[in-house]
């Protein structure tokens, strides 16, 4: 089940998770009403309703958002109601109007506002009673796409966290080495040769290449090319690489958990269990 939990106001309008929000806003407003009829209608589109999840806070990198809007809408009396929408981005969803108050489900990864597609028709058009659109508020969530798009990522970093973690403890425990099976020694020379490759200096591609060489001889059986204390040395150095990087990739892994608590969802399991796994030092 999803939960709003963001809460802002815009222009003095309440817009969060409760059911009725401090101060409703009029977006729809006729300039004449006089006894049973209203006219000289016009939607005001500048009025922000609400705006998407995004990336921490972050603008420029918006989620598909689910908004539901209550509202009045009582606008009666024509043969076709103005072409009023809810547009988020490049997703619109047509308005009818309602004698009774109404909730209507909108999607989008932009602002909600309220577009009259045709206003120089409703601007003609005359209502039989009162014609306005208040909205009284707004739901924010993470729509259904968005919350399968981070469980799929969840999951993806929770194995990247878990293989950091397992070339981690396998690296720091060096000296004993001599007894990893093939497996490890596997792990330890797959993440060596990726040293090898990103190193920026023939010193250090060295260093790495003469760890890498040595490593697969201990998996063949054959002597190592170099003396076991520089392969010591060596393994010291390739642990601190792995405990930074499994530091990062658990800083990215909690961003996510970040993520699900503050639209409070479920934490991804295999991500909450791998971060639960991690060693202290």
């Amino acid at each position: 089940m999803k939960y709003a939990v963001l809460v802002f106001a815009i222009a003095g309008f309440g817009v969060s998770s409760n059911a009725l929000a401090a101060d409703p806003v009029r977006v729809l407003r006729c300039g004449t009403t006089t006894g049973q009829i209203s006219r000289t209608c016009v939607a005001d589109p500048s009025i922000a309703l609400g705006a998407p999840v995004t990336e921490a806070g972050d603008p420029n990198s918006p989620y598909e958002t689910e908004y539901l809007v209550t509202m009045d809408y009582p606008c009666l009396g024509t043969a076709t109601p103005p072409a009023l929408f809810l547009e988020s981005g490049t997703t619109r969803t047509p308005l009818y109007p309602s004698a009774a108050q109404q909730t209507v489900q909108a999607f989008g990864n932009g602002q909600l506002h309220v577009l009259d597609s045709s206003p120089d028709i409703t601007r003609r058009m005359v209502f039989s009673g009162t014609c306005h659109l208040t909205v009284k508020s707004v739901t924010v969530l993470p729509s259904n796409n968005t919350i399968r798009l981070w469980t799929t990522e969840a999951k993806g970093q929770a194995r990247i966290i878990g293989l950091a973690r397992d070339l981690y403890l396998l690296s720091k425990n060096f000296v004993a080495i001599a007894t990893f099976n093939r497996e490890q020694l596997g792990v330890v020379i797959d993440a060596t040769d990726k040293r090898v490759a990103a190193a920026t200096t023939s010193i250090e591609r060295r260093k790495w290449l003469a760890l890498y060489d040595s490593l697969v001889a201990m998996r063949d059986g054959q002597p190592i090319p170099v003396p076991k204390e520089q392969v010591d040395q060596y393994l010291a150095d390739l642990a601190a690489h792995a405990r930074t990087d499994l530091l990062t990739e658990a800083d990215k892994g909690r961003a996510m958990v970040q993520r699900f608590e503050k639209w409070e969802q479920a934490v991804e399991a295999t991500l909450k269990e791998v971060l639960d796994s991690l060693p202290a030092a």
